[in-house]
């Protein structure tokens, strides 16, 4: 039963950072973060890969996007008591 609280929990958390990705990310910086860190059903991905998938003709795009997203997602998580204790 314990098991089951704690995924339950996780299950909670994972929605709660994609809500609030959705909320702060341009729909490309979400994509770039999804693949990058293989989330949400995603495999993790190289910059190269992502560059090619999303039609990109040099991997420093991909690059520059995870930079900027990655910025306005900690500066978001921050503020959000329950997300910053789930990304630790």
């Amino acid at each position: 039963m314990e098991d089951f609280q704690k995924n339950l929990e996780i299950e909670e958390m994972k929605e709660e950072l994609k809500k609030v990705m959705k909320k702060v990310l341009t729909e490309e910086e979400f994509k770039v973060i999804c693949f990058r860190y293989g989330l949400f059903g995603n495999e993790p991905k190289t910059y190269r890969e992502i560059s090619e998938k999303m039609g990109w003709k040099s991997r420093q795009v991909a690059h520059q996007k995870e930079k900027k997203a990655m910025k306005k997602l900690i500066h978001t998580v921050r503020k959000n008591k329950k997300l910053k204790d789930f990304v630790r």
